[in-house]
C-alpha cells in the first residue's frame, strides 16, 4: 500500500525494499525499469545522460518525460529515440537492447526538473532523476599539455601519449589525435569532463599505439576544440626531437 512505501522511504530500508519489490514484480512477469542516476547537479552547457534499463525486452516502448511543479508532465522523447513535437534539439534518445539513454546536450537553466522513463506496457511511475542546474559562470578557455611516451615504454610492445586538458567551461569539448597530420581513432581513450576546484572542467585523453609503429611516424598531436577557441588548440611532439 502507498503508506507502506512512504514509511519505508524514511526508515533507511528503502534500498532493500526496492530490491525486494523489483524481484516481486519480475516474479509476476512485470517489467522493472531501473533509472540512473537518482539526482545530478549540472551547469549550463553541460552534457547530461540518463540511463533507463529494462529487466527484459520492451522493444522500443520507452518514453522519456519531464516533470515540473505545477505543470503537466511533458513527453520529450517517445519510442526510445523519437523527439516529441516542440522538443528542443538538445534532447535526444538512443537504445541498445534493454538499455535506453536519454541525453541533454547543452543543459539550459529551464531544464531543472524531474525526469522519468515510462514503459508503455507498464506505465507505473517509479523513482526518477532530479536535475538541478547551477548558476552559470563565465566561459573559460582550455589549456593543454601533451606528454610523449617514456623511453621505458618504447622498449615494450605498446606505448602511450597523454594529453591533459584543463580550465575549460562549459564542459563540451572535443579532443582529436593526429599522427603525421592524419586524424586517428584507434587506440584513443578520452575521459569524461570532471569538475575542478575552480568550477572549471578537466579531462585526459590518451593515444596508445604499437611501439613497432613509432619509428614510421614523425609527428603526434592532440587538437582541442571548444566554444571559446576561434581555432583548435594544438599540442604536439616530434619523434626526432625526443631525447634518448
Amino acid at each position: 500500500p502507498a503508506w507502506l512505501l512512504f514509511f519505508l522511504s524514511f526508515s533507511g530500508k528503502w534500498a532493500a525494499f526496492t530490491i525486494f519489490f523489483s524481484l516481486l514484480l519480475e516474479s509476476r512477469g512485470q517489467i522493472v525499469i531501473t533509472q540512473t542516476p537518482a539526482s545530478l547537479q549540472a551547469s549550463p552547457g553541460d552534457r547530461v545522460t540518463i540511463l533507463c534499463r529494462a529487466s527484459s525486452s520492451v522493444n522500443s516502448n520507452m518514453d522519456f518525460y519531464q516533470f515540473k511543479p505545477g505543470q503537466k508532465p511533458k513527453v520529450l522523447i517517445y519510442s526510445g529515440s523519437s523527439p516529441f513535437q516542440e522538443t528542443p534539439d538538445r534532447f535526444s534518445g538512443s537504445r541498445s537492447n534493454t538499455d535506453f539513454s536519454f541525453t541533454i546536450n547543452g543543459v539550459d537553466a529551464e531544464d531543472e526538473a524531474e525526469y522519468h522513463c515510462f514503459q508503455r506496457q507498464n506505465p507505473r511511475r517509479q523513482e526518477g532523476m532530479m536535475l538541478g542546474v547551477l548558476d552559470q559562470r563565465e566561459d573559460s578557455t582550455p589549456s593543454a599539455l601533451i606528454f610523449p611516451p617514456t623511453p621505458e615504454q618504447l622498449k615494450m610492445d605498446s606505448a602511450t601519449a597523454v594529453c591533459l586538458v584543463s580550465t575549460f567551461y562549459p564542459s563540451n569539448l572535443t579532443v582529436v589525435w593526429k599522427v603525421d597530420g592524419t586524424p586517428v581513432t584507434e587506440g584513443v581513450q578520452t575521459s569524461p569532463p570532471a569538475s575542478d576546484t575552480d568550477n572549471t572542467y578537466k579531462l585526459s585523453s590518451t593515444l596508445t599505439f604499437p611501439t613497432s609503429d613509432f619509428n614510421t611516424h614523425e609527428s603526434y598531436s592532440c587538437e582541442v576544440t571548444h566554444k571559446t577557441l576561434s581555432s583548435p588548440l594544438v599540442k604536439s611532439f616530434k619523434r626526432s626531437e625526443l631525447s634518448g
